[in-house]
């Protein structure tokens, strides 16, 4: 049996109450770590600045900020999949509590891979630094989405849909964007350990997504 529209009002109202308030608290806190971290998705120089200075850097700022982003990445795709019908669980709540734990996994899984693959394979700094290209990218995706994500939850549906459509084809250029970056930031394992960089990719970035496709093909028949 699927939610009532008054349950997912409720969790919407919750959900950007509790957004806006981070947000806030984010934006007073690490305004300008946020801009470091805009700058570094805009510029591989940057991105390379950047990635020099972390060991100066609390690592809790950046936790933070990529746990947020995560948490609307997962909002706006939980919306996104109720747009198109379908539905995760039988309360909104229990639904977004099951994208917002499987993107953390999800991430969390990757990361970890590219922390092993770093330790067993002269790959470490390669590795690393794409790690932290991913986390720079999905801060920023995150924090992009949030405009879109607001339009979804409460616009009239032909607006909504609309901006659905329209976020998920910004997620898809960004997503295309960092793949772009990180294949030039790996380039080294291409030319040096070849067939390092084919099992990374297969491991790491392919299977990952047909292990997700396999899933969410069952419910759209």
């Amino acid at each position: 049996r699927g939610y009532t529209d008054l349950q997912l009002r409720q969790l919407l109202f919750g959900s950007l109450v509790a957004i806006i308030v981070l947000l806030t608290l984010f934006v007073t806190l690490f305004r300008h770590l946020i801009a470091k971290l805009y700058r570094a998705f805009l510029s591989e120089t940057m991105f390379n600045q950047l990635y020099r200075e972390l060991p100066s850097y609390s690592p809790v700022p950046f936790f933070a900020l990529y746990l947020f982003s995560l948490g609307i990445l997962a909002y706006f795709l939980f919306l996104t999949l109720h747009q198109l019908g379908v539905q995760l669980a039988p309360s909104p709540g229990k639904g977004l509590a099951l994208m917002a734990t499987g993107l953390l996994l999800f991430f969390a899984g990757k990361h970890f891979l590219w922390a092993l693959s770093g330790m067993l394979f002269p790959v470490g700094r390669e590795l690393g630094a794409y790690s932290f290209l991913v986390l720079v990218f999905n801060v920023v995706l995150g924090l992009g989405l949030l405009p879109f994500t607001i339009v979804v939850s409460y616009a009239p549906q032909p607006l909504a849909q609309g901006a659905m459509y329209v976020g998920l084809t910004a997620g898809g250029l960004v997503f295309l964007y960092r793949l772009l970056r990180g294949l030039w930031l790996t380039a080294p394992l291409l030319a040096g350990t070849p067939f390092h960089f084919l099992l990374y990719i297969c491991a790491v970035e392919i299977a990952p997504f047909l292990v997700l496709w396999r899933y969410f093909s069952s419910y759209f028949g």
